[in-house]
């Protein structure tokens, strides 16, 4: 038996699309809204009772609404079935006004004697983020791998020529203007040598010197010398738990992407009076990510009070030479070498931001029993 000609038993079907595992909605021929199930409610934090005899445009972006209901109205007139894997990919809009990326699937339904149209929504925000995950570790696999190369290369070539350099300043007799000029070169060798450090921090082909650590206390030890470092209109707080926390980190590192972490944030509040506040805490980690440790992560949180960071920046935050601070300022290589080392220590580095609220930058990191 066809669909357009199936006779959905009232309350049995209902109870059936409860069941369905994905946002279920039932709109007949005028737009209406007839039925929603618990994932519908979930999808567009609306009660179901908020949802029925609305028009169906409740739940479409604005700038799309006056097109839908001539949609709406020119489906009725020749009802087909949308299979989900090539069905449309649009954009929905919750109670909060918020936008959720779905995908559609519409199915013609006899419902009480009369057409229906069955919709179901997939939410794929998680698989869209997974998806430029993704691209993104690719780009920074494929970047990184240039970038070690290179840098070993040039570690090399520096090798040679401070070794050719340590023996000519060892000469009697050097002017004085010829031992500074030789300063000036063994300080850009040293500028160069930091350069590539950091290229093979972005490239994880660094050497780590893991050792077992007590993170409330190295932390603490971490953030002395950044108090004298900050602005003094600057706060710097620290909070922590009364346990101890243990990870295996190479200190060394974590205190570069510590480092790192808090002047950027000084950067982001501005010449203005601010505050700082990194946090260390102790967190149940999802199964696909704990697949090392005891299934907790430490986690450290970096927190600015400064205006906060648009969408289109974060999107591109972590990239290799990017920088929102201009060419004169940034190299755009802080906060991809700060993702290489959190990556490579085997964590995971995330950003959140509200504009006018600041900005927070969360290390993960597998704890050690």
């Amino acid at each position: 038996m066809g669909a357009m000609d199936a006779v959905a038993k009232s309350r049995d079907f209902l109870l059936t699309l409860d069941d369905i595992p994905f946002a279920s909605i039932l709109v007949d021929s005028a737009g209406s809204i007839v039925f929603v199930n618990g994932r519908a409610e979930k999808l567009f934090d609306f009660k179901k009772e908020e949802l029925f005899h609305q028009p169906i445009e409740l739940l479409v972006p604005d700038n799309a609404q006056k097109d839908h209901k001539s949609l709406v109205k020119n489906y009725f007139l020749k009802p087909e079935t949308r299979v989900m894997g090539i069905g449309l990919e649009v954009f929905a809009k919750k109670k909060d006004a918020s936008l959720v990326p779905v995908e559609v699937a519409l199915r013609p339904i006899s419902f009480n004697g009369k057409i229906h149209a069955l919709v179901f929504l997939v939410d794929i925000a998680p698989r869209r983020e997974t998806e430029e995950q993704l691209r993104r570790s690719q780009r920074l696999g494929l970047l990184g791998k240039i970038a070690g190369g290179i840098s070993h290369d040039i570690n090399n070539k520096l090798a040679i020529i401070k070794a050719n350099l340590d023996a000519l300043s060892g000469k009697e007799g050097l002017s004085e203007n010829s031992q500074k000029k030789l300063k000036n070169v063994f300080s850009s060798i040293k500028k160069s040598s930091d350069l590539t450090k950091k290229l093979l921090a972005l490239g994880r082909a660094q050497e780590l010197d893991k050792k077992k650590v007590e993170m409330v206390a190295a932390v603490s030890e971490m953030l002395n010398p950044l108090k004298r470092v900050i602005r003094s209109n600057i706060n710097l707080h620290y909070e922590h738990p009364k346990d101890k926390l243990y990870a295996f980190v190479d200190p060394i590192q974590i205190d570069q992407v510590l480092m790192n972490l808090v002047i950027n944030a000084q950067d982001a509040i501005g010449s203005d009076p601010g505050d700082i506040t990194v946090s260390l805490s102790k967190e149940e980690c999802s199964q696909e990510f704990c697949k090392i440790g005891t299934g907790f992560l430490v986690k450290i949180s970096v927190q600015d009070s400064g205006p906060g960071i648009g969408g289109d920046i974060i999107e591109k935050i972590f990239d290799p030479f990017f920088s929102s601070k201009g060419e004169e300022k940034g190299t755009g290589l802080g906060l991809a070498v700060v993702d290489g080392i959190v990556n490579q220590h085997g964590g995971h580095l995330e950003v959140s931001s509200i504009i006018g609220n600041g900005a927070t930058f969360t290390i993960f990191l597998p704890e050690h029993s």
